[in-house]
């Protein structure tokens, strides 16, 4: 019989292998796998679901999943605050470059 938090521990897997996408810049994959990811969302929070980990007493284990997913979900967010501010220097340094071509041809 599979675990009853097998969910919740595959949403994790699944977060986590995000995170990891992250941090390799693949943002293409990582948004393909956040549309499979955000798929299942709804299905943690039926209230079958719910009653059963509950009856199992398993509710703290629960918590803990859910906390893991919340902390590697924030790790997501900083790496893509971080990788966002690396393309905005990029580009911001390839306009100046522009600008400096343009004035230089006398544009």
């Amino acid at each position: 019989m599979p675990s009853i938090l097998a969910p919740l521990e595959s949403f994790l897997a699944q977060t986590q292998s995000l995170l990891a996408l992250a941090q390799a810049d693949d943002w293409e994959a990582f948004e393909t796998h956040m549309a499979e990811r955000q798929a299942k969302l709804p299905a943690l929070g039926e209230s079958q679901f719910l009653i059963a980990i509950t009856k199992a007493g398993l509710v703290d284990e629960a918590k803990s999943l859910i906390q893991a997913i919340q902390a590697t979900d924030q790790q997501i967010v900083e790496v893509a605050e971080s990788s966002k501010a690396k393309i905005s220097e990029q580009l911001r340094q390839s306009i100046k470059a522009t600008k400096a071509v343009v004035a230089y041809k006398g544009l």
